[in-house]
């Protein structure tokens, strides 16, 4: 679905859309990602996406619709809880999310 908003197009994505392509994409038995779930928390700016596993938020990754870009804020850094990180850019939001995930597992 396109919407103008102060004459900038975007799309708006279906989350339930997105979530099964990122399970369908990364729910194999040699995949990383077999414990990792996605959901999404939207508002009038936007849509949030927060990587879980098991009752443990992991970061979050969103997109501006500006520069076509995904967000990605992993919580976990350094071998530690972060509370605040800089947010990186990344093409797609299959990096966004990996991302989040590699500094997950580097404290593991």
């Amino acid at each position: 679905m396109l919407t103008t908003h102060n004459s900038v197009v975007t799309r708006e994505f279906d989350v339930i859309a997105l979530e099964n392509k990122l399970e369908v994409d990364y729910n194999t038995s040699i995949s990383p990602y077999i414990d990792i779930e996605i959901d999404g928390v939207g508002d009038k700016h936007g849509t949030t996406y927060r990587v879980w596993c098991d009752h443990h938020c992991l970061g979050t990754f969103y997109r501006l619709p500006m520069d076509n870009k995904w967000y990605a804020t992993p919580f976990y850094s350094s071998d530690k809880f972060v509370a605040t990180t800089e947010a990186k850019s990344f093409s797609t939001h299959h990096k966004a999310q990996a991302h989040i995930v590699s500094c997950w597992k580097s404290v593991e």
